[in-house]
């Protein structure tokens, strides 16, 4: 889900698995800055702020990054899943993986869809 990530948690991957870092690269710089940084230094800080790092316009586009990144990755390692799901923001990360969404769309979507959540709720709201 969206809080389940920690700062730092892409890093080991980043610097080990080829496809992993090309793709992370490649949605970072589709998608451009979020929360005021590249989204690929949300990804390898360690030391980023965790609230901050959890914040839906950071957290959205973060998570179908690295989830797309590691489904791309462990394809190369011949892990085929027979079928995806996804939850809220995980649908979208799904839609890609399938080839429902392209990269570009599905890391635009996320951030946009983080953005007007964190813009337009109030605590308590919810907005879909």
């Amino acid at each position: 889900g969206q809080g389940s990530r920690f700062p730092g948690q892409d890093g080991a991957l980043y610097r080990t698995a080829r496809v992993f870092r090309d793709t992370f690269d490649e949605a970072s710089a589709l998608v451009g800055p979020v929360g005021g940084r590249p989204l690929l230094d949300w990804a390898l800080d360690p030391a980023a702020d965790p609230a901050a790092q959890a914040a839906t316009e950071v957290a959205q586009p973060l998570l179908v990054a690295s989830g797309v990144a590691l489904a791309r990755q462990l394809r190369t390692w011949g892990v085929e899943p027979d079928a995806v799901a996804g939850h809220s923001v995980g649908e979208i990360t799904a839609a890609c993986v399938s080839g429902v969404l392209t990269l570009r769309e599905a890391v635009r979507f996320a951030a946009e869809r983080g953005r007007l959540m964190g813009a337009f709720t109030e605590p308590g709201a919810m907005i879909a």
